[in-house]
């Protein structure tokens, strides 16, 4: 598996997400959904495998 790959796949999650308001993607790794989790400072991708794909991403 292509780190590029991992990324490019939460990068099409998370714009459709902003932008549609959900999306059809999935882990590019085990092939389930992805799911959104977040509050105020940061937020987390994860699939529904766990200790599969997991991205945080923080705010300040």
């Amino acid at each position: 598996m292509d780190i590029n790959e991992k990324y490019k796949a939460v990068d099409k999650f998370l714009e459709d997400i902003h932008t549609k308001g959900h999306s059809d993607v999935v882990c590019p790794i085990c092939k389930t959904s992805l799911k959104l989790d977040g509050n105020t400072s940061g937020y987390i991708v994860t699939c529904q495998t766990e200790n599969c794909l997991s991205e945080t991403f923080r705010g300040i």
